[in-house]
């Protein structure tokens, strides 16, 4: 299926202006050897590309010139943060440092571009932790006085990490994909296939 195929069948809620100026801007990249997934958010179009010779992840943004602010904030409130770009990824990472960092069997964290992620208050509060043994170089932020991670940049700080369950209102993207799937827990279900409470089952969960 080539990249224009692609995109013929995907959500209509993007403009026929907005498919045909990425039918232009990707008439040559088409043309290439290239392994494309496209991905439609609320008048956005989220590309991500993989050029197979060198095999490094090239991300493309499509977007209106109006960005949705976006607001969130730690467990106890004294961070919080706004951001004004437009994710470009939402994953489920089920590696090992992304389940002890987290406590639970996954993160679920969307990429944000560098410059669109601003603190509002608690700036001062967060700590920055990095690994040095089992997985050198990945980083952990959180809160210092509550314990929640925080938004972090990336390894190569390229990107920013937000936990999407810091978020105060619909990001308007929903999850892409599982990642590090060899290495989830062996006991992780998925929520589709297990019972919903509208509370507590078990009051000393809580």
């Amino acid at each position: 299926m080539t990249l224009s195929q692609q995109l013929l069948v995907q959500n209509q809620s993007v403009s026929a202006g907005l498919k045909r100026a990425l039918y232009k801007a990707l008439k040559e990249i088409d043309s290439q050897d290239v392994r494309s997934n496209l991905t439609f958010g609320p008048g956005v179009v989220y590309l991500s590309s993989e050029i197979g010779r060198i095999g490094r992840p090239v991300y493309f943004l499509v977007r209106p010139n109006t960005m949705k602010l976006i607001t969130g904030s730690c467990l106890c409130g004294k961070v919080a943060f706004e951001v004004t770009g437009v994710p470009f990824k939402f994953l489920y990472c089920h590696c090992r440092s992304c389940q002890k960092s987290t406590g639970s069997v996954h993160a679920a964290n969307m990429a944000f571009p560098e410059d669109s992620v601003r603190w509002t208050r608690g700036e001062d509060l967060i700590e920055r932790f990095v690994d040095t043994s089992e997985n050198p170089g990945f980083p952990r932020w959180f809160c210092r006085s509550c314990g929640s991670p925080v938004p972090k940049l990336s390894r190569n700080r390229q990107f920013w990490v937000v936990p999407s369950g810091l978020l105060d209102s619909d990001p308007g993207m929903r999850p892409q994909a599982n990642i590090y799937w060899a290495e989830h827990a062996p006991w992780y279900v998925s929520a589709d296939q297990i019972a919903k409470n509208e509370g507590s089952l078990v009051e000393q969960t809580d």
